[in-house]
């Protein structure tokens, strides 16, 4: 039913059914607001019936009348008292509320990743929260570690060994400060690329760390150039 703004009088109310989606709903509601105040506008009066939505057409139907409200069995809740709902108290709900994935998503494009990248990472929240971890981690690292290649480092080879192994990230052996440490060994040449992704694959099982396992077997790329001239004489 509608009312003029103001006004405690509540006029004649309407059943909608037929409703098979939060759609139609909308759409239902919206059309029926519209039709009542056609006809209040004409001086006419909104008959209590039931009508059903016709999708098709956009349009309520009639479907049968009743004469008194107690035909419809409305009945007072008891335990819901009238709820008065202010902007300022929904916008204090508001500045409670944890950054949503939208916001989020928004924020890692701005970081430099691409809208794939960023809706993967963005989309769950433990996964965004380390992939933020490692990237804080990894601004210490000299240069800082760029938020494209640990988002390509996650997306890539992490997701494909949790995938491999059906865990989660909260299961994961490689915490964010050792992935850092890894990108970060790729990214200053102490180690290549592919032999980044073996010991990623090795701290996944075991959970030592990259560096550890750089060191032990021996992998990190000799780049003194000295070192290698007299090694060759």
């Amino acid at each position: 039913s509608i009312h003029k703004a103001g006004s405690s009088i509540l006029n004649t109310r309407t059943e909608i059914k037929n409703l098979n989606s939060f759609k139609s709903l909308v759409r239902s509601i919206k059309h029926e607001i519209e039709r009542q105040k056609r006809i209040y506008a004409s001086g006419g009066t909104v008959e209590q019936q039931t009508l059903g939505w016709n999708e098709g057409r956009g349009q309520t139907v009639a479907q049968r009348s009743k004469e008194h409200a107690h035909d419809y069995r409305y009945f007072t809740e008891p335990d819901l008292p009238p709820l008065q709902i202010t902007r300022d108290w929904v916008g204090e709900i508001r500045d409670t509320l944890p950054e949503l994935p939208d916001a989020k998503h928004a924020r890692f494009i701005d970081l430099g990743l691409n809208d794939y990248e960023a809706s993967i990472l963005a989309s769950d929240r433990t996964v965004a929260n380390y992939f933020e971890r490692v990237i804080e981690s990894g601004s210490s690292s000299e240069p800082p570690l760029m938020a494209k290649a640990i988002a390509n480092w996650i997306s890539s080879q992490m997701f494909g060994l949790m995938k491999a192994a059906n865990v989660d990230i909260d299961d994961l052996h490689v915490n964010p400060d050792q992935l850092a440490e890894l990108i970060g060994m790729v990214e200053s040449g102490m180690i290549t690329a592919r032999t980044g992704k073996l010991v990623l694959k090795e701290s996944f099982k075991t959970g030592e760390a990259p560096i550890t396992i750089v060191e032990a077997k021996g992998l990190a790329q000799v780049s003194d150039e000295e070192y290698i001239t007299k090694a060759l004489q």
